[in-house]
């Protein structure tokens, strides 16, 4: 049920007339009756021929679920407030879950921002020019919506007694586990309180680093209609998986004890193939976030489809079972991760984006992240990316069980690629610096356990197939590496820390000041914008500046560094 609501000024002159023409089309007057709504309040609803418990419902369904302060601003402001059933037209028309055709006419009957007839002659003529090649059908449903949504729209008159309705209390989550950060920030900013909350509670976020994996407590629960498996026509291509947009269908490998241990409505289904021998599984829909593209059971190859739409309602005991599939035990993937199939055995380390439904964008990052994501670095740039996965408070992106996952950060349009190359230089010198330090405590150490592990061939091939090529140190002997007098096995679990070499910062900042006192304004870049041990002294020049001016500060600047060097 999608609600419109528009204000009495513009409606006010008009809404005769467009009543007038609504009963015409229908061939019927329509009789006004009282709906008694849960708590007692009368809602005046406008009754057509359709059964006396439909209208109850809708009257209902609007009572229990409108807030309380969108129902006092509907009443004090005097707001004209109509409903119309989009989703069951376009069902039933055969457009699937397209009611823009719908509303869009039920807009102009209501707005009068154009005559009626005039509107839906323009809308014909659009349908007509964007879709007359694929055939009359075509046409003719789509004509069928424009028409629809003006027969359709139903008013809903406002009780007095939705002006004085209180304020619901913000939702209360003292659940274990859940984060002070979605409790005192992404539940109130989501209620449109975000006015409220203090700076305090952001001081612990200052750097621009945020929360992430926050998007799971949200459970929008939007979707009209969501996939339902079954299980008995599945083949186990996980398709499904890979396609969704918010990875909000997942299968799950079980041992024979956690099949025995599911709920009882949590079925699973041999697994088939080599290194599944020991499990079965389950393909497993998150109702509450899953947004009803659809596109799950489209690409679903089965002889007989193993995932059909249902309604919302009817799926949410899926939720429970979804609770426990989450809770499962972590296993190692049994198939190749660089498949298809294997791919969707490793977690999505991004998990309900604030992307559109059907998104053809997401289903990729996803994967991404399935492949690469514990290592993944991603230059994000302005638009479509930064709604989906950086809408503070809500964040999609998260660690996996070793806390490890996707790095992200957002650039401006201009500079993505100029980002992105900084990003790379960046990890590249860091890298450098390990290498550097490593081998300065070479030279340095006379721990011989230290010395043999930083030499140790074994770790020299781990950091380069690791990191790739980034190696610390290497030997030279033919040996593996190992110092046979070290006991290793009694170093397990010790850190050894390695201290950077000595840089000039000190010194560069004095050259720099000194320059600076002298009338030549420079700034200095350190590291690790620069190498290990070198720095840059950047200056800036106008058209303005003379070549008098421009020498007299090259002169000052070489006498300050030819007496520091």
């Amino acid at each position: 049920m999608l609600p419109l609501a528009l204000g009495p000024n513009r409606q006010q002159d008009h809404a005769a007339r467009q009543q007038d023409e609504l009963d015409e089309k229908n061939g019927r007057r329509q009789r006004k009756r009282r709906v008694q709504c849960p708590q007692g309040q009368g809602v005046l609803g406008e009754e057509p021929a359709v059964p006396q418990g439909e209208q109850l419902g809708k009257g209902e369904e609007l009572e229990r679920n409108l807030p309380n302060h969108v129902k006092r601003t509907l009443a004090r402001n005097h707001v004209k407030f109509y409903t119309i059933d989009a989703v069951s037209i376009a069902q039933e028309l055969g457009l699937g879950n397209r009611t823009n055709t719908v509303l869009q006419a039920a807009f102009f009957k209501l707005s009068g921002v154009l005559p009626v007839d005039e509107a839906v002659q323009y809308m014909k003529d659009a349908i007509t020019h964007s879709y007359f090649k694929k055939g009359d059908k075509v046409l003719n449903m789509n004509y069928a919506a424009v028409d629809r949504g003006l027969q359709s729209v139903e008013e809903i008159r406002v009780p007095d007694s939705w002006k004085d309705l209180p304020d619901e209390p913000l939702e209360q989550t003292e659940a274990a586990g859940v984060p002070d950060y979605v409790r005192d920030v992404l539940i109130p900013v989501n209620a449109q309180a975000g006015d409220k909350i203090p700076v305090s509670k952001f001081l612990s976020f200052a750097d621009g680093v945020t929360e992430v994996e926050t998007s799971k407590y949200e459970k929008r629960g939007i979707a009209v209609d969501v996939p339902q498996w079954l299980p008995d026509n599945c083949i186990g291509c996980n398709q499904c998986s890979l396609v969704c947009p918010h990875a909000a269908i997942r299968p799950f490998l079980f041992t024979k004890e956690e099949a025995e241990q599911a709920p009882a409505g949590c079925i699973t289904h041999k697994a088939n193939g080599r290194g599944m021998e020991n499990y079965t599984f389950r393909i497993q829909v998150d109702p509450l976030d899953c947004q009803g593209c659809g596109s799950c059971a489209d690409v679903c190859p089965a002889r007989e489809k193993a995932l059909v739409m249902k309604p919302l309602e009817s799926q949410m005991p899926e939720q429970d079972n979804w609770n426990h599939c989450l809770s499962l035990s972590e296993k190692a993937n049994p198939l190749d991760k660089f498949t298809v199939r294997g791919s969707q055995f490793q977690r999505p380390l991004m998990e309900f984006s604030g992307a559109c439904a059907g998104c053809g964008e997401t289903p990729y990052m996803k994967l991404m992240t399935q492949l690469f994501g514990e290592r993944m670095y991603i230059a994000n740039a302005t638009g479509c990316a930064q709604a989906m996965f950086l809408s503070v408070p809500s964040i999609p992106m998260v660690k996996d069980s070793a806390g490890h996952g996707p790095a992200l950060s957002n650039s401006l349009f201009e500079n993505n690629a100029e980002y992105s190359l900084g990003m790379c230089l960046s990890v590249d010198q860091q890298r450098n610096q390990v290498k550097t330090h490593a081998k300065a405590a070479l030279d340095t150490t006379s721990d011989a356990a230290l010395k043999a592990a930083l030499e140790s061939q074994q770790v020299a091939s781990f950091i380069q197939s690791k990191y790739n090529g980034s190696v610390v140190s290497t030997v030279t002997n033919p040996g593996n590496g190992y110092d046979d007098s070290v006991d290793y096995d009694a170093l397990k679990g010790q850190t050894i820390t390695v201290a950077a070499s000595p840089t000039p910062h000190a010194e560069i900042l004095e050259v720099a000041k000194e320059i600076y006192d002298r009338g030549v304004y420079v700034n200095p870049t350190l590291p690790p914008a620069t190498p290990e041990g070198e720095a840059l002294l950047r200056t800036s020049y106008m058209a303005t500046h003379t070549e008098a001016l421009l020498d007299e500060a090259m002169d000052i600047m070489a006498e300050v560094l030819v007496k520091h060097e």
